[in-house]
């Protein structure tokens, strides 16, 4: 009787014991919204759970395993109190095949049996190609056939055997081919089920609550595999239209979960940051140095700006024309919201949305170096740009219809104007050429003195004048004993610091303007100096 007391005593001491644990509850959530920040994303999920009376335990499983867990939030609505919150890694629960990886699955399926009915022809091709070599030898070797009667007999297997090899060759390539991008398939199939393996996360919340009840619980988190960045379209019909800027937005994500009907919102604040108040430093000013405005493409050197006279458009700016995103500020972050629910696949792969298209009134002007690069580089300053919220980014720029490249919008370099290059014009043409007359050479006592004329010419063959700016130089001294002399600059501005010579010119349709340069250099007799 003792022992039976004492087993009964032990089963209802380990029940008590069970019961007093927390209630567990393994669920799934459902991603609602999503901030992307240029570096990571907010995620924002929530679940409806029916929670037992006394203190209990929520698992949100299918949690990205690249969460920053410092940046967990939960909230409840019910009657509930949250006791605490906990994040945590599931090595057990296997994920789901994602869509991308079963349509490879698919893809080998079909390239597989492809391949079987492949090399099932090569297996019959290849017997019949040794029944006909067989016959043909046994046919070779009868004694009593004329050779005549042999010569149409040995044309039919030689034709035969001909379109067999071609055939079987012409198959084997088939099979290389099939074999090659199951390989590949597969390679890519280790690549996607190998990060399928991580652990999921979990975030478990313990809950209290004082009876049995039904609980809202909300859970957003900052996952960093994700993000996003600007990229524009920059048109210009002509350069009596204003400019057409494109705003797009580039995202991509990879945390694991597939973003299925949410609010996407992109922000370029920083998440990041924390909650500690911040201390203020003091606030020292400078005159900073002016910023080098145009690269010239082929060249490293940095020119400055020597346009002057420039063509003006004055046509007001259009209202953006929004293509279902709105942009908000928030401080000095800029926030786009998507006005419709978006799919985002957890892949990895660039996803783009265009923000808005806003036409933009522009000063063109051109500036031309023939004396590095013979071509005519159109440049736009753009006024207004900053009510359109742009970041720094790459730009594809066109130009009366044409794609000429790429250019970078550097938009913190620039206060009320932005300046923007939209590459080379070729209907213009430029010219650099030695005047042979104000060119030569003369010895005198202890002296050479060398002549130097240039000729620059520009063509305008398009259907609107132009404003170009062209730039040459003459040399400068280094040395006492070389002297620069005689110097013709045709009208052109000289900065003396620098030896840069710079004419502004207006150019009608079908037009050709010209303008002069020379100089004369003494330096000592038997030196070399280069005047080119």
């Amino acid at each position: 009787m003792k022992k039976k007391g004492l087993i009964i005593g032990l089963l209802v001491f380990i029940r008590l014991g069970m019961s007093a644990q927390p209630a567990g509850i393994k669920t799934d959530t459902k991603i609602t919204d999503v901030t992307v920040y240029t570096s990571g994303a907010r995620i924002f999920a929530e679940k409806r759970v029916d929670v037992p009376a006394g203190t209990s335990t929520v698992r949100f499983t299918g949690i990205s395993s690249e969460l920053d867990t410092e940046s967990i939030q939960v909230s409840a609505e019910g009657a509930v109190t949250i006791l605490s919150v906990n994040h945590e890694l599931d090595y057990l629960s296997e994920k789901e095949q994602s869509p991308e990886v079963k349509g490879l699955i698919k893809q080998r399926d079909v390239l597989r049996k492809n391949l079987d009915k492949e090399k099932m022809q090569l297996e019959i091709l290849d017997k019949e190609m040794q029944f006909m070599t067989v016959n043909m030898k046994v046919t070779g070797t009868n004694a009593t056939a004329k050779v005549a009667e042999l010569a149409p007999v040995f044309d039919f297997f030689s034709s035969k055997i001909t379109a067999l090899t071609r055939e079987i060759s012409w198959r084997n390539d088939s099979v290389k081919s099939w074999t090659e991008q199951i390989t590949k398939i597969n390679n890519q199939i280790g690549d996607l089920m190998a990060q399928m393996k991580t652990p999921a996360g979990v975030i478990a919340v313990n809950l209290d609550a004082p009876a049995r009840t039904g609980v809202l619980l909300k859970v957003n988190y900052v996952i960093r595999n994700a993000g996003w960045y600007p990229t524009y379209d920059i048109r210009v019909k002509n350069i009596e239209s204003p400019v057409q800027v494109t705003y797009k937005v580039n995202m991509f994500q990879h945390s694991g979960n597939d973003w299925k009907d949410v609010n996407l919102r992109f922000s370029s604040a920083n998440p990041a940051k924390t909650g500690i108040l911040p201390e203020l430093t003091p606030w020292w000013l400078n005159i900073q140095p002016p910023q080098p405005r145009l690269m010239i493409r082929g060249n490293s050197s940095l020119i400055k700006e020597k346009a002057a006279n420039l063509s003006v458009q004055e046509e007001k700016a259009e209202a953006p024309a929004m293509l279902s995103v709105v942009a908000e500020e928030a401080g000095t972050a800029v926030e786009f919201v998507v006005e419709k629910l978006f799919s985002v696949p957890s892949t990895g792969k660039n996803f783009q949305i265009d923000v808005s298209t806003v036409s933009l009134p522009a000063l063109y002007s051109y500036i031309s170096i023939p004396k590095i690069d013979p071509v005519a580089h159109l440049k736009a300053r753009l006024t207004g740009w900053e009510q359109l919220n742009l970041m720094p980014g790459e730009a594809n720029v066109y130009f009366e219809g044409s794609f000429t490249g790429k250019t970078y919008l550097n938009t913190k370099d620039f206060s009320d104007t932005l300046e923007i290059s939209l590459g080379i014009d070729r209907n213009i043409s430029i010219q650099r050429t030695m005047e042979k007359e104000l060119s030569s050479t003369r010895f005198l006592a202890s002296k050479t003195e060398a002549a130097k004329g240039w000729k620059l010419s520009v063509r305008n063959n398009k259907s609107q004048k132009i404003e170009i700016t062209l730039m040459d130089q003459i040399p400068l001294s280094a040395n006492s004993d070389i002297e620069v002399n005689n110097t013709s600059l045709s009208g052109g501005k000289l900065d003396p610091a620098t030896g840069e010579v710079s004419w502004n010119m207006e150019v009608k349709p079908a037009e050709k303007a010209e303008k002069k340069l020379s100089y004369t250099v003494r330096y000592p007799k038997g030196k070399k100096i280069n005047l080119e």
